[in-house]
């Protein structure tokens, strides 16, 4: 633990405890009604099921190796053994703590003259997962009615604790009343306002973790906080994992994401972590990269990096990394973290043992810590304010791949690199821009949109841009159904795919295709590039100086999709997030054609529409000169394979005609 200073203030100590307001009941009421509630059965079942096998694993290995259950040293983080996992790896959690409205603009959404909103968290409800329950007594906590923090897990005698779990013990709960106060302290201490100071949390410990967030979203609760994983090293700088764990789609990962993807509008909130320092013992051959594990590989949560305090933005060098926040990317070469957030001397409420034991603890101290522990619950505030404004504004609720949506689109650049990267991600998250985005909505300047593509078809949007811009952005993000298990996550040379339904987003101005950004899939340089995204289930495309004129949106999907349809999200917008106009409200076209593998080498395949199996339909392929190089004529099949593999290395054009169908599509030849 990285606690640099330690502040007593004192003051008259209430201690109630008693349970604050619900969030709005109808709300959430409403979400749970939209739920499958035969998925969600199924699914408590299942983590139910699963939890109780990882319990008496944990025990058995306990008893036959002589292992600790839990580990801490004087001054150190407390590691509890919560898994063994399939190739007999002990699996440990810790926490990851090595101020922050400023630097994401928080402010700007509680002083109304600027934004004319007031958003506080007043009615809103954020779960917090950590190592133990938050100290709800701390006064940063207590209202008129009591305090504003349910605890859901008991408290354990101190009384009957050594010494060493005594010190556990507290740096747990510590961290966990920092966490809690980050995202929701009064502001008694007025340096100490959490993000969403008039929120109320339900705090819970790491016990059965999974099987607690299935229940959450089954609560209608919108945000969950996770500052906290799978530990790399122990408290002596021995390392506890093998290096193929790092990056790899884990049970914890799949778990996650089969939890958000039964509640689509639960956004999971996850520290990336904190190894940096100690790539050279835990994973030394990928030069600080590939660094995540356990959740922070999970497809649908936000995963949040750690960097300084950004007193004001004035461009990328404003926003400095910190020396230990973990980098990606994912072994599939997904873009994470996603975001990140102060995290380095974070100014919160935090907890100490009370002397004596048996005596109540003082609730009025302050510490400052660093972490992505801390940065992570500066983002749960963040999106909690969005949620917030859009169910005073819309009645309802966004889905959670809007909000991921709109942190990715509405984020401040950071990093040395055109676009994205494994490090900071899609950049610094910006409550304020959020707000300006979906306050733009209303007067239809730029576009959310929540909607379903279903197995064939291509989503088509049009918007106009009246005047040259700096940029437009145009950003799809969908809610992936879990990705598969095996080991062949954890190896690299086989090329890992954890991406279930992949959908793809292309815009078209004038002929000219702009496509999505992806990284490069090289662990020691993945920099970002342009192309087919393959990994990621958000894609976003930015075009610099945009000129006037007719942008049409197209969102389509490779191979079958799981379920038969996807939901998504899409946001449109220029660089003020507003500046478009909307054209058309959506159109659908069903006549998909698809083209695979592209790139390509030996051969393609192309498949056709079943309508247009008998149409006496012609597939040509043209250089990008326009010289005709292949062509087939009188095809009465669904799908066509056409020899490749005499071809120069190239773009080529593919155009499929006949029976009023016309078609082009383009491909790369390796």
């Amino acid at each position: 633990m990285r606690q640099k200073e330690l502040f007593y203030i004192f003051t008259f100590a209430l201690f109630i405890g008693t349970v604050a307001q619900a969030q709005d009941k109808a709300v959430r009421n409403a979400l749970i009604s939209k739920y499958d509630k035969s998925a969600s059965g199924q699914l408590f079942d299942k983590i139910k099921t699963e939890t109780k096998i990882d319990r008496q694993k944990v025990l058995e290995y306990s008893k036959l190796y002589g292992v600790e259950l839990k580990k801490a040293s004087k001054g150190g983080r407390l590691l509890e053994l919560k898994q063994i996992d399939d190739f007999g790896t002990p699996i440990y959690y810790t926490t990851f703590n090595e101020g922050a409205r400023i630097t994401s603009q928080v402010d700007a959404l509680q002083e109304k003259k600027e934004l004319g909103v007031e958003l506080f968290g007043q009615n809103m409800i954020v779960a917090i997962i950590d190592g133990q329950t938050a100290f709800l007594n701390h006064q940063e906590f207590l209202g008129e009615v009591g305090s504003k923090i349910r605890v859901f897990d008991p408290m354990p005698s101190l009384e009957k604790m050594d010494d060493k779990e005594l010190e556990g013990f507290q740096n747990s709960k510590l961290h966990a009343t920092h966490v809690a106060g980050t995202v929701g302290a009064l502001g008694i201490n007025s340096k100490a306002r959490g993000v969403a100071s008039q929120a109320n949390i339900w705090s819970y410990n790491w016990d059965d973790d999974i099987l607690k967030l299935t229940e959450i979203g089954n609560q209608g609760i919108l945000v969950s906080n996770h500052s906290y994983g799978i530990s790399a090293i122990d408290n002596n700088k021995t390392p506890l994992l093998p290096e193929y764990y790092f990056g790899a789609y884990t049970k914890d990962a799949q778990n996650f994401d089969e939890v958000a993807f039964v509640f689509p509008f639960l956004q999971p909130v996850v520290a990336a972590g904190n190894d940096r320092q100690d790539y050279g013992i835990i994973n030394p051959q990928k030069s600080g990269n590939d660094l995540l594990l356990g959740a922070a590989n999970a497809k649908n949560a936000i995963v949040v990096g750690a960097v300084k305090e950004v007193v004001k933005y004035e461009g990328v060098n404003s926003v400095v990394m910190s020396d230990f926040s973990s980098f990606g990317p994912t072994n599939d070469f997904r873009i994470k973290p996603d975001i990140v957030a102060k995290g380095v001397d974070v100014f919160s409420s935090i907890y100490m043992n009370p002397q004596p034991l048996n005596s109540s603890s003082v609730n009025n101290y302050y510490g400052v810590l660093s972490g992505t522990s801390m940065a992570t619950p500066v983002v749960s505030g963040i999106i909690l304010l969005w949620q917030q404004w859009a169910i005073e504004n819309k009645k309802m609720p966004y889905k959670a791949s809007t909000i991921k949506a709109i942190a990715i689109h509405t984020a401040d650049k950071a990093g040395n690199v055109k676009g994205p990267d494994h490090k900071f991600g899609w950049g610094l998250i910006n409550a304020k821009n959020g707000v300006v985005l979906m306050k733009s909505t209303e007067n239809k300047n730029a576009f959310i949109e929540e909607n379903t593509l279903l197995e064939g078809e291509v989503f088509v949007q049009k918007i106009e841009i009246n005047e040259e811009k700096e940029k437009v952005m145009f950003t799809l993000a969908w809610t992936d159904p879990a990705g598969d298990y095996s080991v062949n996550n954890f190896e690299e040379e086989v090329g890992a795919h954890n991406l279930i339904n992949d959908l793809d987003i292309k815009v078209i101005k004038d002929g000219t295709e702009y496509l999505p950004w992806k990284l490069n899939k090289d662990f020691l340089n993945p920099y970002p590039l342009k192309g087919n995204n393959d990994s990621d289930n958000v894609e976003k495309i930015e075009i610099e100086n945009a000129g006037k004129g007719v942008y049409i949106v197209e969102i389509s999907h490779k191979h079958n999709l799981k379920y038969k349809h996807q939901d998504f999200s899409l946001i449109i917008s220029d660089q003020k997030f507003g500046g478009i106009s909307i054209l058309n409200k959506n159109e659908v076209i069903k006549n998909q054609i698809e083209i695979w593998p592209n790139p390509v080498s030996e051969y393609i395949n192309v498949q056709i529409p079943s309508e247009y199996a008998l149409k006496d339909l012609t597939v040509a392929i043209f250089d990008i000169n326009g010289k005709l190089v292949k062509k087939n004529n009188k095809i009465k099949t669904t799908t066509v394979i056409i020899l490749t593999i005499d071809l120069d290395s190239g773009i080529y054009i593919v155009k499929i005609n006949g029976g009023g169908l016309d078609a082009t599509r383009k491909i790369i030849k390796k």
